[in-house]
């Protein structure tokens, strides 16, 4: 098995941000400690999904346990 075998398959987005926008994300990634923006956006679609209820399909076969 090669390297690539291995690797998790990634769906990239790429974002463009305004000066305003990308100031308020700055500052509230400095309010939350953080210094990825990739991870603290990650962090917040991941909150907002799980309040929406929205699984993915390895999390709903988790739950048949």
């Amino acid at each position: 098995m090669s390297t690539n075998d291995k690797q998790k398959e990634r769906n990239v987005v790429q974002l463009r941000l305004d000066p305003e926008l990308f100031e308020r994300l700055s500052i509230a990634m400095k309010h939350d400690g953080d210094d990825n923006k990739v991870g603290w956006v990650k962090r917040l679609l991941r909150r907002e999904l799980d309040q929406r209820g929205i699984k993915s399909s390895k999390q709903l076969k988790m739950d048949d346990f």
